[in-house]
């Protein structure tokens, strides 16, 4: 796909022209991401399988041709040096946002006069796919978070532009939602699934989300659980699955759909040979988020199973936050915890090595499928065994 052509034939400069220059560039910058969200669509390996480190790697390394683009599967690296090539075709003055960290977040600056505008692309991808309001775009940032000092713009200015530009003309999706009563609920929640078009399973579990929260509200959709079933086999993603009241929807790509109950889903399962992902939930999770322990770990389910065990004896959060400090983080690939017993998790190569200091013990963890890793282990002389 030539993406140059693609959104020269979807921009109309003619309906901007006469915008003054601040609003020109917006509306310009805001033309292109919109479309370019359009085609494109999160690359699931990256976000589904993230204790994958060397694919995620060889992922996120991926640039697209913007004269021949053969996979339009993004990251928000690959999407914002998307953007930022189309937007500098077009003369708007951009800026790249990328940390130094592995797999870091990407985001990017639109610089107009010696304002700077700052948009999350990535993750406004769904909204704009299903004509729901941005999130992300321009909007007002915390001070000592960002580069620059960041200007904003309110959600009635850039409804003005949407209106030039022909985005969301019919309103946004999100907000006819809040403004209309439904009487079946599920059904609604149905078909706007099935008819999302998205070849990203990680893209339908987003709006699977948001419908959620937009339909039944925080508290209620609070009892929604959302997921996804893969196999040990390649294509490893097969569906989105949504559990409510003992009912399990299974959603396909393709607007199919599968209902069963907790018997007859459990067969499915077993037939089909497919697994649940079930996120490994950890309380000190957050802690060691502001202790700056890589979230290569903490997406880690060896390091996550670990830490539960950690945690289990303490109940609050003020003996959370002690216990977190027992942890340090040396670097982005290296923490070392501080306990009964001293433990080192390290990755070398992609691969994760837990050495027991206080045991002079040392496993290694070699990644095979998701939250499965085959395991060798060691004493701190040489190999023993294979588990």
């Amino acid at each position: 796909m030539n993406i140059v052509n693609y959104i020269s034939q979807k921009i109309n400069l003619d309906k901007i022209k006469s915008l003054n220059k601040v609003d020109y560039q917006i509306a310009l910058f805001r033309w292109i991401v919109i479309e370019l969200s359009k085609i494109v669509y999160r690359n699931d390996d990256f976000f589904l399988d993230k204790e994958n480190l060397f694919l995620r790697d060889k992922i996120y390394q991926k640039f697209i041709n913007e004269l021949d683009a053969q996979d339009l599967s993004v990251t928000c690296k690959s999407f914002c040096c998307l953007v930022e090539k189309i937007c500098k075709r077009y003369g708007l003055n951009v800026l790249l946002r990328m940390g130094k960290s592995r797999f870091s977040h990407s985001s990017i600056f639109l610089k107009v006069g010696n304002k700077y505008y700052f948009c999350n692309a990535l993750h406004d991808i769904v909204n704009i796919q299903t004509n729901c309001k941005t999130e992300y775009f321009f909007k007002k940032q915390t001070p000592d978070r960002l580069e620059y000092k960041t200007s904003y713009k309110t959600e009635k200015y850039l409804k003005r532009i949407d209106g030039i530009i022909g985005y969301a003309v019919n309103g946004y999706f999100d907000e006819w939602l809040k403004a209309n009563k439904v009487c079946d609920k599920m059904q609604l929640f149905i078909d706007s699934i099935k008819s999302y078009q998205t070849k990203s399973i990680t893209d339908c579990m987003i709006f699977a989300k948001k419908l959620i929260k937009l339909i039944w509200g925080k508290k209620k959709g609070n009892k929604f659980e959302v997921s996804f079933l893969y196999t040990k086999k390649s294509p490893k993603y097969k569906s989105v699955l949504v559990k409510n009241n003992n009912l399990f929807y299974i959603f396909y790509l393709n607007g199919d759909l599968l209902i069963f109950n907790q018997q007859n889903f459990q067969d499915f399962l077993n037939k089909n040979k497919l697994l649940v992902f079930k996120k490994i939930k950890c309380r000190l999770y957050k802690y060691l988020l502001d202790k700056k322990v890589s979230r290569n770990f903490l997406n880690n389910s060896v390091f996550l199973n670990d830490l539960k065990k950690f945690e289990s004896p303490y109940r609050n959060a003020l003996q959370l936050r002690k216990f977190a400090e027992k942890f340090k983080a040396i670097n982005e690939n290296s923490v070392i915890f501080y306990g009964d017993e001293e433990i080192k998790y390290e990755f070398v190569n992609n691969d994760l090595f837990v050495t027991n200091i206080s045991k002079c013990e040392k496993n290694k963890y070699v990644y095979n499928n998701i939250y499965c890793f085959k395991k060798y282990a060691f004493n701190l002389f040489g190999k023993l065994n294979l588990k």
